[in-house]
């Protein structure tokens, strides 16, 4: 008889296990299914439907917090951990926006003609202290692109010499080591009608090797329809996520004609307040080099708000220009980081 209970435990605690095994991999696939979606959401509806922008902007990470519980759960039932761990690698990538910088691997090295340009959202400049402007400049870049930049950050460059600098655009200026041939600032009477504050300026530098044309722009921000989306006024939040869309879109098409209207190569710095995965950005960026897509390491966040992280400033390139190495530095009193990156002439 003991054997007989022995042997109908067994077969139980089997049919348990088994039965544990198959929740554990149902619950994994159906991960795997949410994990495609959020994809979807995020590559084709980021900045046209507002619950889709909200995640574009908000806290991405928080899609891998059921991580923390199927992981142990599939190791002890044997059941769908490969899945899983593919799809972490799913989450990381096309979700998180990791980048794996292996055109940096590749780099043969500094040379002299590189060219390091940074572009720095300063928040004003009030609040950067000399000490960590010192740090910027440390970095050795050719060219910083500064946007809202406000008295504070003219401050700091007259104590500064040997540089080049720019401060006629608004809230938009040009730190350079070489010197400034022209400087041109995009119409915004027409913009302004709309509601839109985006300024865009173009500049012409003089370099040992020729001309080079860079644009300093700063887009439009979604954080008012955010806000009111955070105070629970969800309804005026949608409105709101849904014209700021609109007028973003206008700004940003505009600002392309910009560049594109400029034949030759062209470096484009700034804020561009819109990731990488928007609607907005893939439409009228997605054919630009962008430095830290191509050549930066990491997840490349460059806007710091309590637990959200997100890339909003971009480093964009056409024509003889190649990114070799991208990065963000690091916190020098902005709610932004600088991002960073040694440009290159193709062979």
């Amino acid at each position: 008889m003991r054997r007989v209970g022995a042997w109908i435990g067994g077969r139980q605690g089997k049919t348990l296990a088994t039965k544990k095994g198959r929740l554990v991999g149902l619950t994994v696939r159906t991960y795997v299914i949410a994990t495609l979606l959020v994809c979807a959401l995020l590559w084709t509806l980021g900045d046209r439907w507002w619950p889709a922008s909200v995640f574009l902007f908000g806290p991405r990470w928080v899609t891998l917090l059921p991580v923390l519980v199927l992981l142990p759960l599939a190791v002890r039932a044997r059941r769908g951990l490969l899945t899983l761990l593919l799809v972490v690698v799913l989450m990381i990538g096309p979700v998180l926006g990791f980048r794996t910088g292996w055109r940096s691997w590749l780099g043969r090295g500094d040379q002299p003609e590189d060219l390091r340009v940074i572009t720095f959202n300063a928040e004003g400049g009030e609040n950067i202290s000399a000490p960590q402007f010192a740090r910027l400049l440390a970095f050795n870049p050719d060219v910083v692109a500064f946007q809202e930049c406000n008295p504070g950050i003219a401050r700091l460059v007259t104590n500064t010499s040997g540089w080049f600098f720019e401060n006629s655009g608004g809230s938009l200026c040009l730190l350079s080591r070489h010197p400034i041939a022209s400087v041109v600032q995009q119409e915004r009477d027409a913009l302004r009608r709309v509601g839109g504050s985006g300024w865009v300026i173009g500049y012409t530098l003089q370099l040992p090797q020729g001309i080079l044309r860079i644009t300093n722009l700063h887009l439009d921000t979604p954080r008012s329809g955010f806000e009111y989306i955070r105070r629970g006024r969800v309804a005026l939040g949608a409105r709101a996520l849904d014209s700021n869309a609109e007028l973003r879109d206008l700004e940003a098409r505009r600002a392309r004609r910009w560049v594109d209207d400029d034949y030759g190569s062209h470096i484009i710095l700034g804020d561009f307040n819109t990731p990488v995965e928007s609607v907005i950005y893939q439409r009228h960026w997605g054919g630009l080099e962008n430095a830290f897509s191509s050549a930066g390491m990491g997840f490349g966040s460059t806007r710091f708000n309590g637990w959200i992280r997100v890339r909003i400033d971009h480093i964009l390139m056409r024509g003889e220009w190649r990114s070799v190495r991208a990065f963000v530095g690091p916190d020098l009193g902005s709610d932004h980081r600088p991002m960073i990156a040694d440009l290159r002439r193709r062979d």
